[in-house]
């Protein structure tokens, strides 16, 4: 075996994907709450659609700094990936019950809705916290970043009604 498939993924890394996938396991939970509470088709991807090109373009030092003020600040949400699980769990147990309780599978992907957008305000505020620190010259550039990641999301891409 080599030495480079021998050495460990950095911790930062492995915290970084796992943020980012408790984040896209928000999303999904925001998006069966939405459409389990309020029925129709699923709603736009705007929010992820949004934030992505902002997350991309910070330095990797700022994503690091505002995913550990998320953590800090939501030590009460289900953000554990044991955590997020059992709340999947716990909804995939209420799709089977018999007989089926709509109530119950509503409070619980309600509950998966809301810790979603506290995790997002809490995601926004730390982003905001962060662009409101930048010098001038560092906001420009940050921007420049910004219109950069925007333009290539949307190349070969149709609009969206």
């Amino acid at each position: 075996m080599s030495d480079a498939s021998k050495r460990r993924t950095p911790a930062w890394v492995r915290v970084l994907l796992a943020l980012s996938l408790g984040l896209n396991l928000a999303v999904v939970g925001l998006v069966v709450g939405i459409a389990v509470r309020f029925g129709g088709g699923p709603p736009p991807r705007a929010a992820v659609d949004f934030a992505l090109p902002y997350v991309r373009s910070l330095d990797p030092g700022d994503r690091r700094a505002i995913f550990r003020t998320v953590r800090q600040d939501l030590t009460d949400a289900p953000t554990s990936r044991a955590a997020r699980r059992a709340a999947y769990d716990s909804v995939v147990e209420a799709l089977r019950a018999q007989p089926f309780d709509r109530d119950a599978l509503e409070e619980l992907v309600g509950g998966q809705a809301d810790a979603a957008q506290r995790m997002q305000r809490a995601a926004q505020a730390a982003w905001l916290d962060t662009v409101s620190a930048m010098s001038d010259a560092e906001r420009a550039a940050y921007a420049d970043r910004v219109a950069e990641q925007v333009a290539r999301r949307g190349k070969g891409k149709p609009p969206r009604n």
